[in-house]
Formats: C-alpha cells, sequence, structure tokens
C-alpha cells in the first residue's frame, strides 16, 4: 500500500505539471482571443481529470490484493472448481472489478451474503433450510427474479441486488470460521456448475447446440464444457423448481466432501484465509438455539 500511495502522489505531481504546463502555453496562444481564453478552463479541466482518474484505475488495477473479500474468493473458487487449480494473484486481479459488481461465470447465479431474515422467506422457507444445512455454519437459497421497472431494474443490478435475475444468497451463522465462508462460497461455484450443466443437457434435449456437459459430479476441479460457458443471467431461471433442487443438493455434497481441500489449497497458493474481509451486512450472522 505504501508503494501504491507513493506512485499515485508521483502520479498527481506529473499530472498537476503538464497540465499547467499545457493550459500555460494555451493561455499564451490565446492572448489575443479573450472569449476563447474563458473556455480554457471549461475544456481543460474535464480532459486532465479524465485522464487522472484514467491512471489511478491502472495503477490501483495494477494491485494485486492477497486478502480474500468475497469477490475474491468466488474468482478463486471458481477457477478451481473449473479447473482444479487456486487462481494466481494477477489472474484474479486482472478480472477484479473496482465499482461494478464481480462477472463470476457470466453472471449465473449471482452471490449475495445477507442476514439470515433476508434468505429465509418465512418459516417453511427456514425450516427447509435448517433441515437441509444440519451441521453447516451456513445457509443457502435461490431466489427467483423479481419485476422491477427498467430504471429500477438497472440501479438494481449496479447496487449488486439482483433482485430482478434468479440469485444466490447466502446466511452465514455467528460461528462461521473463514473456512465455512468458503465453503458456502464454494457451494454458490459448484451451484453454478450443476445449474449450467443441467441447463447444457436441456439444450441438447430440445435440440439445441449445447451438447457439451460441464466436468464430472466429483471432481472438484473438472473443467467446465463449451456450453456451460453460454449460461447468461437469466437461463437459471429455464430450471424447474425440482431441478434447481436436485442442484442445490448435489453442490452442497460437493462443497462439503472438498471444502477443507480447497480452503488448503487457497492457503497454500498465498491467499491470506485467517480473515476474510466482508461487510458489516455480510457479517450479521444468526445464531440458533
Amino acid at each position: 500500500m505504501a508503494d501504491l500511495a507513493s506512485k499515485t502522489q508521483a502520479q498527481h505531481m506529473v499530472m498537476d505539471t503538464l497540465a499547467l504546463a499545457v493550459c500555460s502555453g494555451a493561455n499564451y496562444l490565446l492572448r489575443h482571443h479573450e472569449a476563447r481564453r474563458r473556455l480554457l478552463p471549461l475544456l481543460a479541466f474535464p480532459l486532465f481529470s479524465l485522464a487522472d482518474i484514467t491512471f489511478i484505475y491502472h495503477e490501483l488495477k495494477a494491485v494485486q490484493l492477497r486478502t480474500l473479500n468475497r469477490e475474491r474468493a468466488e474468482l478463486v473458487a471458481e477457477g478451481w472448481v473449473e479447473r482444479g487449480q487456486v487462481p494466481t494473484f494477477a489472474d484474479v486481479s486482472a478480472r477484479e472489478r473496482l465499482f461494478l459488481p464481480p462477472r463470476v461465470r457470466g453472471n449465473l447465479l449471482p452471490l449475495r451474503i445477507l442476514p439470515l431474515e433476508r434468505v429465509a422467506a418465512g418459516p417453511c422457507e427456514l425450516q427447509r433450510l435448517m433441515r437441509r444445512h444440519r451441521g453447516d455454519a451456513y445457509m443457502l437459497a435461490v431466489k427467483r427474479p423479481e419485476r422491477l421497472p427498467a430504471p429500477l431494474a438497472a440501479a438494481d443490478w449496479l447496487w449488486g441486488r439482483y433482485c430482478t435475475a434468479p440469485h444466490v444468497r447466502v446466511a452465514l451463522a455467528e460461528r462461521a470460521t473463514p473456512q465455512d465462508v468458503g465453503t458456502a462460497i464454494l457451494h454458490a461455484a459448484y451451484l453454478r456448475r450443476c445449474v449450467a450443466d443441467a441447463l447444457d443437457r436441456r439444450r441438447a434435449h430440445c435440440g439445441g447446440d449445447g451438447s457439451g456437459s460441464g466436468g464430472g459430479g466429483d471432481n472438484s476441479g473438472g473443467d467446465a464444457g463449451a456450453g456451460s460457458q453460454r449460461a447468461g443471467t437469466h437461463d437459471a431461471g429455464l430450471l424447474s423448481e425440482e431441478e434447481m433442487e436436485r442442484c442445490v443438493e448435489e453442490s452442497r455434497r460437493l462443497a462439503r466432501r472438498h471444502g477443507r481441500r480447497f480452503f488448503a489449497d487457497t492457503a497454500a497458493a498465498g491467499w491470506k484465509t485467517r480473515r476474510l474481509l466482508l461487510s458489516p451486512l455480510e457479517r450479521a450472522g444468526y445464531a440458533l438455539q
């Protein structure tokens, strides 16, 4: 971070000096055109500010952070599930986005970590989640999309709420350890692969072009098929409730079976796993009596 700060300060000095030199030169050249001289600040400030912001953006993208947050953990889990190896810091940094929500597997079933009351819609769903996740330190539910007006839908996606598309919601228990959080994120990664494979089978059955299938069920590092990569944001809504439930159960079994090895591989690759960076909303854990 000290290296980043020093480079950013040096960059500001260079840009300020360059802007001063260009504006001074333009001011001299336009000394006989008072109307044009008055427009000079209005033109120069946005251009040089945009250049400064662009350089800062590339400087931040060049930083390879090793501490896991939800977005980086999702990218690591996706690489481990699809290719059988933990992505490097450079690979994750190249895919990480600064302002927009993370794009994991083509935005298929994006993940949100929320308090339990926003994951379980009512007592019946809560009981079902408790039965499914007996012994787990998290609960995972797939939510169907809501209908919103176009402007609200765009804002919903930019803010990372995903209410207008099928998405995954996870609630963490108060006792959840970093490994439990990693297992929950791995569960979501396996779920995306299972759903993509189910969509491929549906396309093949309907005579579509999706004939390839993703990695095998028990192979934690199986390669995803070419057809799986075509699964888009809203495609998960094509599956029935029964198909989605089977995918959730299968992916949970895989996550429980391979969660410990995934977390060990992630730590061995150099990622800092002792504490995952989560927002206060994501850390709002539940406690069951």
